[in-house]
């Protein structure tokens, strides 16, 4: 789904608990926000809004480390998935 070689060097975790999030600056010099709360993941980059998606329940927060760095990186580099209709 995501990019599983992508570099997430630059993402730093903020919270490890709940909701998990994750920031950093992309080397092109962009910050990215990752959040993951109430079974959405979402990221922002320079403070705008670019992507989300519903991938747990309604009570979900917390997610792997390095799948949530994984999610936020493909999204900062432009590769969203296309999930089949």
């Amino acid at each position: 789904m995501f990019d599983d070689d992508i570099d997430t060097n630059y993402l730093r975790v903020t919270c490890r608990f709940c909701p998990t999030q994750l920031e950093g600056e992309t080397p092109d010099g962009r910050h990215v926000y990752f959040r993951y709360r109430w079974g959405v993941a979402s990221v922002d980059i320079d403070g705008e809004h670019v992507w989300s998606e519903r991938l747990g329940d309604d009570y979900d927060g917390v997610m792997d480390t390095d799948e949530a760095k994984r999610i936020a990186a493909s999204v900062a580099a432009g590769f969203v998935p296309v999930r089949p209709s």
